[in-house]
């Protein structure tokens, strides 16, 4: 009887070490591809380690309408969701929507929503700055399903390193 919970107890260990996920739900995505691309550049933003999907498809690029060295996007993929995120070096942005004062760990952000598309569309909006950079996150659902709440868009800033 002994052998037999500590196998069930070993075996809950190992499964429970097996996931991607965290306690918060979020899973881990590493950026090595994105932040080699980065080596070159400028700067080098901080970028998120974790989602509340799992990210199939991950891509950067210097915005072409804008100094392409002062302002990146980055669009972060999965299934049904995808999150895109804008830096800007030394700039500051305005939102042009009515904000909400959130915090991100210790610093202060900008948090807005948005209907578009005839109200098809929401479109939420994070905004923070650190050490110098303004980072811009962004999400757009057409379904509840792939909706990502204002706490995990939080969530995903946080895990930004």
């Amino acid at each position: 009887m002994r052998v037999l919970l500590l196998s069930i107890i070993a075996a809950f260990f190992i499964l429970s070490g097996c996931t991607n996920g965290n306690a918060s739900g979020q899973i881990s995505y590493d950026g090595e591809n994105l932040r080699t691309q980065l080596e070159e550049k400028s700067y080098q933003p901080m970028l998120p380690t974790e989602f509340p999907f799992e990210v199939e498809d991950a891509s950067f690029s210097p915005t072409p309408t804008m100094d392409e060295e002062k302002v990146f996007n980055f669009n972060f993929i999965g299934e049904n969701n995808s999150v895109e995120l804008m830096t800007f070096n030394g700039e500051s942005i305005n939102l042009d929507m009515e904000t909400e004062e959130v915090k991100v760990g210790a610093i202060d952000g900008d948090y807005a929503e948005s209907e578009v598309n005839d109200k098809k569309t929401k479109v939420k909006r994070l905004v923070w700055k650190d050490e110098g950079v303004v980072y811009n996150l962004s999400t757009a659902s057409t379904s509840k399903e792939a909706e990502i709440s204002k706490e995990e868009l939080i969530q995903i800033a946080e895990s930004f390193k």
